[in-house]
């Protein structure tokens, strides 16, 4: 969006273009990252210009991956005591209708670090134009007599003086679509996509947007008067646990993947006084062994020391058929087969008494542990 909203000013400066170009977008981390920007549409009769950047999510499994995220940016005579910058959602973009989250009703779904980086960027642009080109700008700006509504407005810090003001309108073609794929709906976010961020870079595999994501649904979560949440580690888990816990609202969901410890702690610092896991056994398994974050990279599962820590239970043939498995699904299947549903339950303690360790002042804690098939193994409150 930045990146987009600076290139379009560029173009307007230079008066047109051809072919994309590189813009450096400076982040909150004290960085320039470069993006590359495509022109797409000028119109200097009415200070108007069109610029389009596309998605890189590197890494990053996000649904805007190569989407195209297109900013129209006009130039009008300031109309406050402070210049700034009114920032519109356009086709694809979201509306928040909640409350809930650091946007208020009404205000495109763009998050305040993205909005902070909108605008420390544009005032740099303008800081390093001469006085000719400012008043070019200024110039342009008078051709243009739309009335804004249903935006944000952003007033610059540094450059409150100067006699123009700019909007700048994000669209996301197709952006209806993908917000399906993410938490929007769930979130009140209507319309489109949301632009989130607090770095302003990508972080590799999505740990830092994830547990974002997880902190702003807990929030929303609480803030709509809720106080039980119900943390599943994927859409399967989650799906299985709203069949049977029909009576609590599509917010009470938060899917966790692999954030065990830093959901719960996130749940006990915003005051819920209760949490039900949705699980499968694997995650269980690693659970009960208190792994705080249950990657299989960081936590795979060694069935020697799981045996270590239950094998006591266990009779001699049986724990050699478990020191042979390959997977967890395979130790559930071993001990189904021979009517060791204590062994499980067991688990499922060790698992409950972690997560009280990681979050003791939550007063409600519970268990739902799915088979493969969405039946229920058991469920246990502790």
């Amino acid at each position: 969006m930045t990146a987009a909203a600076v290139g379009a000013l560029r173009v307007l400066v230079q008066g047109g273009g051809v072919g994309s170009f590189p813009v450096a977008v400076f982040l909150p981390c004290g960085i320039y990252f470069p993006v590359s920007v495509t022109p797409a549409h000028l119109d200097l009769s009415l200070g108007l210009a069109v610029a389009e950047v596309k998605k890189d999510g590197g890494d990053d499994p996000d649904v805007t991956h190569g989407a195209i995220f297109s900013v129209e940016l006009k130039l009008f005579p300031r109309r406050t005591n402070s210049a700034g910058v009114y920032l519109k959602a356009g086709s694809g973009v979201g509306v928040v209708t909640r409350d809930g989250l650091p946007v208020r009703i009404g205000e495109p779904a763009v998050n305040p670090v993205p909005r902070q980086m909108l605008r420390d960027n544009i005032e740099s642009f303008f800081l390093g134009l001469d006085a000719a080109r400012l008043g070019m700008l200024a110039d342009l700006s008078g051709k243009n007599g739309e009335v804004f509504e249903n935006g944000v407005f952003i007033p610059f810090s540094r450059l409150s003086f100067l006699p123009f003001s700019l909007s700048v309108t994000v669209s996301v073609p197709g952006g209806e679509v993908l917000a399906r794929r993410t938490l929007n709906p769930r979130l009140g976010i209507e319309g489109g996509l949301s632009i989130l961020g607090t770095t302003g870079l990508v972080i590799p595999y999505s740990h830092e947007a994830y547990r974002e994501t997880i902190e702003a649904s807990l929030k929303f979560a609480r803030t709509n008067g809720l106080d039980v949440t119900v943390l599943s580690t994927g859409g399967k888990s989650e799906k299985f646990a709203r069949k049977h816990l029909p009576e609590l609202p599509d917010a009470a969901f938060v899917q966790i993947a692999d954030f065990y410890q830093f959901s719960l702690k996130k749940a006990e610092e915003l005051g819920f006084s209760g949490v039900i896991h949705s699980v499968f056994f694997g995650k269980l398994m690693k659970m009960a062994m208190g792994f705080g974050y249950t990657h299989a990279h960081f936590s795979s599962l060694d069935f020697d020391e799981f045996l270590r820590k239950f094998g006591r239970r266990l009779a001699e043939p049986l724990a050699c058929q478990i020191a042979s498995a390959n997977t967890a699904r395979q130790v559930l299947d071993i001990l189904k087969e021979n009517g060791r549903k204590d062994i499980i339950e067991w688990i499922a303690h060790r698992a409950l008494e972690h997560s009280r360790a990681f979050a003791p002042k939550i007063k409600s804690l519970g268990l739902i542990l799915f088979d493969y098939d969405g039946s229920v193994l058991l469920r246990r409150v502790e």
